[in-house]
């Protein structure tokens, strides 16, 4: 899919007149819709609540603790009025008693924390890890202001540039297609010439500007990518798929969260 151009505008109001002639023209129905700063931040919500209960489970809390936890959740998510920022499954997981949650998906519901670090860059309040580095869950929370009666940093919240998103998307991508690439053929690769080419992956150019390399190779452990632990390779490749996605969305929002392609 191609990111809206920078200098045209990735919503449409109606009634909004793009200049004194012409009536604003309704996109194509295979048109990409990106979301708006207030659907992004109901997304961040959402993921942060499924990321906590996700948590919660893997803490194994006595049943009256646990009880109290779930209930400020819920609480705090009708009082925002959040429920249809949920989809359904993460409604239900969110709705599983205690106990009774799918190990793997719990598992793979906390590395959710990695898109969820990419809608608070997204909206300006964070900046985002290297790609060998997990976010701080803790301090995404405190940003967003998860849970907190009124989210301090978020009224009203904005979206960065079309540019800026069009760029983050290349680089997460290109990560992405590096990590995939060394676990079909391991070995080197000169990542920044290749990169340099402008040669593009669907058709995004990849842009490394401020991706940590090694021998012209992507770095993992302070090192070209070849010499990496594969403990250390596996997380960056876990980081790697859990950003894509979300700024996949972020491009275009038409298809469920939890169901986002990933293309590289």
């Amino acid at each position: 899919m191609l990111w809206p151009a920078p200098d045209l505008p990735t919503r449409y109001t109606p009634g909004h007149m793009p200049d004194a002639l012409l009536p604003c023209p309704s996109p194509a129905p295979d048109a990409p819709q990106p979301p708006d700063a207030e659907r992004v931040r109901g997304r961040a919500f959402a993921l942060a609540a499924v990321i906590q209960r996700a948590f919660l489970e893997q803490a194994s809390l006595p049943a009256e603790q646990y009880d109290e936890y779930i209930a400020t959740l819920r609480s705090w998510i009708a009082e925002r009025s959040l429920g249809s920022a949920f989809e359904a499954d993460e409604q239900e997981f969110i709705d599983t008693p205690q106990g009774q949650l799918d190990p793997k998906e719990t598992s793979d519901a906390t590395w959710l924390s990695e898109g969820l670090g990419v809608l608070a860059w997204a909206l300006s309040v964070a900046d985002l890890p290297a790609h060998d580095e997990q976010v701080d869950l803790f301090a995404l929370h405190e940003v967003l202001g998860f849970l907190d009666d009124v989210p301090p940093t978020l009224e009203p919240p904005r979206l960065r540039a079309p540019a800026e998103l069009a760029r983050m998307h290349g680089q997460l991508v290109g990560i992405h297609w590096r990590l995939r690439e060394f676990r079909l053929r391991p070995g080197p690769l000169d990542f920044s010439a290749f990169a340099a080419r402008r040669l593009a992956f669907g058709r995004f150019d990849i842009d490394l500007d401020g991706v940590a390399l090694a021998e012209g190779d992507l770095a993992v452990d302070d090192g070209p990518l070849q010499h990496a632990h594969t403990g250390s390779v596996q997380n960056a490749a876990s980081i790697a798929f859990e950003r894509h996605r979300a700024i996949e969305w972020l491009a275009d929002a038409r298809v469920a969260y939890a169901r986002v392609d990933t293309p590289t």
